[in-house]
């Protein structure tokens, strides 16, 4: 089985080494973050959007304790060809900042199931099969923002993201091997899904009990480097299907905050053409329609006007309440960046 990917012998020193080289460059990355943050941030109006604004959300993940989550990192960097700051990057952005006390441990802490269910449905597991489905479906929603692996509710805005943990253990395993089928598969030969079905309390990444009329699951961190790959194997599928230009303005190869918005974002063309036109409002600085170019003035120039706009009022909403373009994916792109920026510091001189 290729899960759970762990450090083999043969690249067991190299990746101490690089453990060696964060640890040393972490105390210039802790003196230069907030520079690099307030030269990505263009408007001080739309400050507080940024978010990771504390140090302890910034690198709490790569202290000695936490060393199990940098090595996870480093593993998925070396074996998948991934630079290690878009692999920790892409981890604090989908979810590892609300959870970095339990991915922090390496027993993990025993969460009751219920406490995640309770505002989607009444229900309660069957079995321990099927709470180790519901819970499995928890933890890829909540910690790592792999909804494509999970049921969801389907048709509205409103509801195409509200998940639908009561679902049989059957359609729980269907939608997951759809999802590894649509967009990992090229990545990942083998579907992780048999490793997420072990019951062998010894071997398996989620481990259920009973406490009293309460199911309860932890995790064990030696799965994060699996649930590391499968996030850049959605990342690699997505990246692929960015168009090679739009208005004229190329889109190829994508920076990693360009890759980020179509990973993330419902509307990434949207946000793509306020980018353009940040690059177009600068004719005399910015000459050419390169993607060079455009990555330059997005992380440059003062955000878009129409995104400041919806930051300020009601994002992504019109007058009459109906969904329009969406700013968040704007702004996510730009918190990408900061964070990888940050993490180049960290992982600065670590080739693997």
């Amino acid at each position: 089985m290729l899960y759970p990917i762990r450090i083999e012998n043969r690249n067991r020193a190299q990746i101490e080494r690089a453990v060696q080289v964060v640890n040393e460059n972490v105390k210039s990355a802790k003196s230069q973050w907030r520079d690099i943050r307030n030269n990505i941030i263009r408007s001080t109006q739309t400050k507080s959007y940024m978010h990771f604004d504390s140090e302890l959300l910034l690198f709490t993940p790569l202290e000695k304790q936490n060393q199990h989550m940098l090595e996870a990192v480093l593993v998925v960097s070396e074996r998948f060809q991934r630079r290690p700051e878009v692999v920790l990057t892409l981890w604090q952005m989908e979810g590892l900042p609300s959870y970095l006390h339990v991915e922090g441990s390496k027993n993990g802490y025993w969460s009751n199931l219920r406490d995640f269910t309770k505002d989607y449905t009444s229900q309660d597991p069957r079995d321990e099969d099927e709470a180790r489905s519901w819970s499995r479906s928890v933890i890829l929603f909540q910690r790592w923002g792999l909804d494509l692996l999970i049921p969801k509710k389907s048709g509205t805005n409103t509801t195409e993201n509200v998940p639908l943990y009561s679902s049989p253990k059957k359609t729980h395993d269907d939608v997951f091997q759809r999802g590894y089928e649509k967009e990992m598969k090229s990545t990942l030969p083998e579907s992780p899904l048999t490793y997420f079905l072990i019951n062998d309390s010894t071997k398996a990444p989620i481990e259920i009990k009973k406490a009293g009329q309460l199911w309860q699951f932890r995790t064990k961190s030696e799965y994060q480097s699996t649930v590391l790959a499968m996030q850049q194997a959605v990342f690699k599928y997505r990246e692929a299907k960015i168009p090679s230009e739009i208005n004229g303005v190329s889109l190829q190869p994508p920076f990693p905050a360009l890759v980020y918005i179509y990973y993330n974002s419902k509307f990434p063309n949207e946000s793509v053409k306020k980018m353009i036109h940040i690059l177009k409002s600068y004719k005399d600085k910015y000459k050419t329609n390169t993607v060079e170019e455009l990555y330059r003035a997005y992380t440059s120039e003062k955000i878009h006007k129409e995104v400041e706009h919806h930051l300020l009022n009601r994002c992504g909403v019109d007058k009459e309440g109906k969904k329009v373009f969406n700013c968040h994916g704007y702004m996510n792109g730009l918190r990408f960046e900061f964070l990888r920026r940050v993490y180049s510091v960290v992982f600065n001189g670590v080739d693997l």
